[in-house]
Formats: structure tokens, sequence, C-alpha cells
């Protein structure tokens, strides 16, 4: 499933494009920056509620395929400006992190 499929499917909003033709392989779901930035596979759609500038770092530096901002939360000022140098694209959704979880699991089969 590519980005742009994921993000119709799941009705998200797109704070960002980045490639959205790229395909997701993998889901990571975690609010440790630095964690993320290492456990997180390339192609993996990133869940997460942390809205700071070093989203944007951690996503680049996994390749991440996109960021996922669970609850509607919104990027602070510095995020939204730099979230546009990343190839990832970052979404907004309405659910919980849970439950983009499990529908990422639903609609792809993902683990």
């Amino acid at each position: 499933m590519t980005v742009a499929e994921l993000a119709s499917a799941l009705g998200a909003e797109v704070l960002n494009k980045g490639d959205m033709s790229r395909e997701v392989t993998g889901v990571y779901v975690c609010d440790l920056i630095g964690r993320a930035a290492a456990r997180m596979r390339r192609g993996d759609a990133w869940i997460t509620i942390m809205t700071n500038r070093n989203v944007a770092a951690a996503a680049e530096i996994a390749g991440a395929a996109c960021v996922l901002m669970a609850d509607d939360v919104s990027p602070d000022a510095e995020l939204a400006r730099v979230m546009t140098g990343t190839g990832a694209a970052f979404l907004r959704c309405g659910g919980s992190a849970y439950t983009l979880a499990h529908t990422l699991r639903r609609l792809t089969g993902l683990e």
C-alpha cells in the first residue's frame, strides 16, 4: 500500500506530501524520539503524538515512509517548518495510536 492509498483509506489530513507514492512496508508506534530513530525500519509508517521538530529528524534518519500524527495533534511551529524538507509524508489522523495501529494491521496485514 502506498502512502497516498493509506492516507485515503484513513481519511487523514496531509500536512506534508513527501513522497506519496512510497510503499509502506511496516508500522512502528513510539513516542520516544531516540528509540524511534534507532528502531524504525526504512519504509515504516510511524505513529506518534510527538509534535516537535525532532520528529522530522527521526523520520529522516530512519527512512520512514510517513509519520501518522495520532489524536489529531498538530505539529508545533518548528516541526511545521522543517517537515517540508524531509522525504516522509506527514499525516494527521483523528484516532488514537492504538486505533491507528489496529486499522493499519487490518488494511495492510503488516506488523
